[in-house]
């Protein structure tokens, strides 16, 4: 719930979320946090803001508390149409918190830096959304700015994640795991945007330690692989070329490269990804695609390269 345009000087708005997490082996959870935003306009293009509130969580941490009062303070300057830059930082659960956005848009190219921190599962990781962990919604894992560069290039947002083209642009930095853990993400994207061309690079730091036990993972790779994703950074970048051949059809290729250190045990994972796609939007409601991915990991632990080539070809409907 948001201020309407009257309030022009002093904008407020009210966030509450909540969120049970539902496990077959493992005892439910619940993420609650209610949070009040001001902003206050100094000049119309430079203002302060400020959030207050409360999250309540049900998880059982091994770092510490898990509900507590939460506050940030930060400021948000847009010097012109094409420019934005948002700070913020405060206190939450798991200690000092910092969020920051910047964007910048020419006619060609799109520019995104942003940094995140939240306390996060798998599975809203894996919806792509952009999150609201603080004064200043700085975006998700792929900015609103960007998405709306490839929107405008003639591929609708919906088309794009159905045609896997949000796949190649991302990477493929979610792995499995039951558990909550705190995820601290620095991004940069670049995208230049022709007629019929999009190039988008894309360099990233991601950094998650968990916030529950080991044993919530033994089901899925034993205590060994629970250990090894009990603390973790990565490292990479990629490059994607989205081709247009007609308004409704595009041809997708992307490159990422990704260095998994496994902080705990000091061990290493590289993976490179590989895709080329080719997607068609039959209607407005209905998209289709045959991708092909190729997957590499070179890894010091013990078994654990990995090689793979897979084929899929997809049909996608929205209602």
């Amino acid at each position: 719930m948001n201020s309407s345009t009257a309030f022009r000087n002093l904008q407020w708005g009210l966030t509450y979320n909540h969120t049970e997490i539902h496990r077959s082996q493992l005892r439910a959870i619940e993420l609650e946090r209610s949070t009040l935003l001001l902003r206050y306009m100094l000049t119309p293009q430079f203002s302060v803001v400020g959030t207050g509130g409360y999250e309540r969580n049900s998880f059982i941490s091994i770092n510490g508390a898990t509900s507590s009062p939460t506050w940030t303070v930060g400021f948000s300057w847009i010097p012109n149409e094409r420019t934005e830059f948002d700070f913020a930082g405060g206190r939450r659960i798991f200690g000092d918190t910092y969020l920051a956005n910047f964007s910048h848009r020419t006619r060609l190219t799109t520019w995104n830096l942003s940094y995140n921190e939240d306390i996060t599962t798998f599975g809203q990781q894996n919806l792509l959304q952009p999150g609201a962990a603080g004064a200043i919604p700085s975006g998700g894992i792929l900015p609103q700015l960007l998405l709306n560069t490839l929107t405008n290039a003639g591929m609708g947002g919906g088309g794009l994640a159905n045609q896997g083209a949000l796949f190649g642009i991302l990477g493929a930095n979610n792995f499995f795991t039951n558990r909550l853990f705190l995820q601290r993400s620095l991004q940069a994207f670049m995208a230049v945007n022709g007629s019929r061309n999009t190039v988008v690079f894309r360099g990233f730091n991601i950094s998650r330690q968990a916030y529950t036990g080991d044993e919530e993972d033994d089901s899925i790779g034993g205590r060994a692989n629970s250990v090894l994703n009990r603390s973790t950074v990565q490292t990479g970048g990629g490059v994607s070329w989205i081709y247009r051949l007609s308004p409704l059809v595009n041809l997708t290729t992307n490159y990422t490269f990704t260095r998994i250190n496994f902080t705990t045990t000091n061990l290493t994972d590289i993976n490179q990804i590989m895709m080329v796609s080719l997607n068609k939007q039959f209607s407005p409601n209905l998209s289709g695609g045959i991708n092909y991915f190729h997957n590499r990991r070179d890894s010091e632990r013990l078994n654990g390269d990995f090689s793979s080539n897979n084929y899929m070809a997809s049909l996608s409907m929205n209602f």
